[in-house]
């Protein structure tokens, strides 16, 4: 009985490390494309106004879009060399802005899986090309 009263007063009187570093705050959202941005991008492809359209891309989908692109190019590597990054960004931006009325939201998929594929998929091609325009170009 003596051993059990000892046992439990050593461990109060050891203190609990903490952890170091910032805590997370658990209010705070960190994604950037969440179901918030889901619903607005399938509001964005049922809008028949231009207004309305524009609204939602420049309230809701240009933040989104501009984080994953930004993201995918840097994550990636995937700017050509000849170009800056605000020129491949803004060209892909434009790029992805084409392609979004080919979604299917009935097709089970993701929205924000597709932007990322067809942003990826664009600057893997861009990067293919320069390649093969730079072997062309070569001198001998």
């Amino acid at each position: 009985m003596i051993e059990n009263s000892a046992i439990t007063e050593s461990a109060e009187q050891t203190p609990i490390k903490k952890k170091r570093g910032r805590k997370p705050n658990p209010n705070k959202k960190n994604y950037y494309f969440c179901a918030e941005h889901e619903k607005a991008f399938v509001d964005y492809l049922n809008a028949k106004d231009k207004d309305v359209k524009d609204m939602i891309f420049n309230t809701k989908l240009l933040p989104a879009f501009t984080k994953m692109t930004e993201s995918i190019i840097r994550r990636y590597n995937l700017y050509p060399p000849d170009e800056g990054f605000q020129e491949t960004f803004d060209d892909t931006i434009s790029f992805l802005m084409t392609k979004v009325e080919k979604f299917d939201p009935e097709s089970g998929y993701k929205a924000y899986s597709y932007c990322g594929t067809v942003c990826k998929n664009y600057l893997l091609h861009k990067r293919i090309e320069y390649s093969k325009e730079l072997e062309r170009a070569s001198s001998y």
